[in-house]
């Protein structure tokens, strides 16, 4: 975390996955540390139930496995 918000952060989203509704509207974003960051009721809902007690120590399959389960609920994910 920055104690100011670095010019490239101004111009562009960081994230780690970006999550999309079906009309492709953001809904949420999950950045480095795992933490989604949502104003979306359903998804914090999700995340709470189901997501957020998912342990994978790998990154790249714990990424795999959140595409998964946000896509099953019927969200696009990008990563």
């Amino acid at each position: 975390m920055h104690l100011t918000r670095p010019e490239i952060c101004r111009d562009y989203g960081c994230w780690r996955l970006l999550i999309l509704d079906h009309r492709g509207s953001r809904v949420g974003r999950i950045q480095n540390a795992r933490t989604l960051l949502s104003d979306n009721a359903s998804l914090n809902n999700l995340w709470e139930s189901c997501v957020e007690e998912h342990r994978e120590p790998d990154d790249r399959k714990w990424e795999d496995a959140m595409m998964r389960i946000l896509r099953n609920a019927g969200y696009s994910v990008r990563r």
